[in-house]
């Protein structure tokens, strides 16, 4: 059976390089069969001054045995002048509708996203919640073990979880077990930095570490992700959680 109806809301505090770059919140609200999850993100510090970058991202579709299946999903942003829009119709997997505004505009090496990269496919914000419900009294696979097909509608691109640790922790409001999961990433479509052909997904999956620690959430029964520690060649990237609350309405 599902969780009760609650909501969650998760900050977060990201550095580049030792340095504070940006601030995120996630919210997530669960009522009945319907789930709601939005990310937006400011840049901090001295990297605002520099070049002023934000967005929201949402999410929003079913909420049946534990499970979060998509309908919508909705980008917006900005990075200097520059500003993207993107809203995605999403039935039982499937993209039926997508907007790009301004549309994409891709190197020779990269691949278009094309009728192939619509199906069997979730938004960024409903994959990374995985459930923890129990299915005929036996809890659903872990945080880890997976992996995630996602479309964003700028890339498509797929994320393996890999089991690295397990422990505990008690911060920022949060306390209860956590997963850590090496993530491997694999660009398949669309804007994925230089080189999107067969030899150059290839590489830039290995192009950087990566780490997310999920937390087990216990009013809704799911692992989100607490916190991400990623070495790339250019610096290292933290996300660390400043703040967690979770609430249940019934």
């Amino acid at each position: 059976t599902a969780a009760a109806d609650g909501d969650i809301r998760a900050s977060y505090a990201i550095t580049f390089a030792g340095l504070p770059f940006a601030n995120a919140t996630f919210d997530l609200s669960v009522r009945g069969n319907a789930y709601t999850a939005r990310v937006s993100y400011q840049t901090a510090g001295a990297t605002r001054l520099l070049r002023d970058a934000g967005g929201v991202a949402t999410s929003n579709g079913a909420y049946t045995g534990g499970r979060f299946v998509p309908a919508g999903f909705d980008l917006e942003y900005r990075n200097g002048r520059r500003r993207q829009k993107v809203a995605l119709g999403i039935a039982e997997g499937v993209v039926r509708t997508m907007t790009v505004d301004p549309p994409l505009v891709l190197t020779s090496d990269q691949l278009p996203i094309e009728a192939k990269h619509l199906s069997a496919v979730a938004d960024p914000l409903s994959a990374l919640l995985i459930s923890a419900v129990k299915v005929e009294g036996r809890t659903q696979v872990g945080a880890c073990d997976r992996t995630l097909p996602i479309l964003d509608g700028l890339r498509r691109y797929d994320v393996r979880l890999e089991p690295q640790a397990t422990g505990t922790t008690s911060q920022k409001g949060f306390a209860g077990p956590t997963t850590v999961c090496r993530v491997v990433l694999k660009p398949l479509a669309g804007m994925m930095g230089a080189g999107a052909g067969e030899n150059a997904r290839a590489a830039n999956a290995d192009a950087s570490q990566i780490d997310v620690t999920f937390g087990r959430i216990n009013a809704l029964d799911l692992h989100l992700p607490m916190s991400l520690q990623a070495r790339t060649q250019y610096g290292a990237v933290s996300v660390t959680l400043t703040e967690f609350t979770e609430k249940r309405i019934n």
